[in-house]
């Protein structure tokens, strides 16, 4: 539990980062790169999710609960689409990624800290640790 309340906010937050960068992009040289950062993040923070929730659900509900998962992001990407495009067609790929970006960093800010906090043991845990 205490890798992925770790690996979730850093990798979301790199597909933030890696999207804002390639939207400042004006070259392949510099995009390209960008976007592999940004496609290992997205990779990383859907492992992640599903492992977290695989890991904390209990296994008469796992099924029913990754259904649901699966939908919210498949389900999800149209509506995305749908305003990137739109983004885009205003005013060009490079405020699509922007705007995908912010947003991205936004939703870190979010939920980062209650990860973060799930992944640290108690506080009296690490004194009886460093005790010992």
């Amino acid at each position: 539990q205490a890798q992925t309340g770790t690996l979730l906010p850093v990798a979301a937050v790199a597909v933030g980062a890696f999207d804002i960068g390639a939207g400042f992009g004006h070259s392949m040289i510099v995009v390209i790169p960008m976007l592999i950062g940004a496609g290992w993040g997205s990779g990383a923070v859907f492992a992640g999710a599903n492992t977290a929730i695989q890991a904390r659900v209990d296994n008469a509900l796992r099924g029913r609960v990754l259904s649901v998962y699966t939908m919210v992001f498949t389900g999800s990407a149209p509506l995305g689409a749908i305003f990137a495009s739109s983004l885009a067609s205003a005013g060009g790929p490079g405020l699509a990624l922007f705007a995908g970006g912010v947003l991205c960093l936004a939703a870190c800010a979010v939920f980062a800290i209650p990860l973060l906090k799930a992944a640290r043991p108690p506080a009296g845990d690490a004194a009886l640790t460093l005790a010992r």
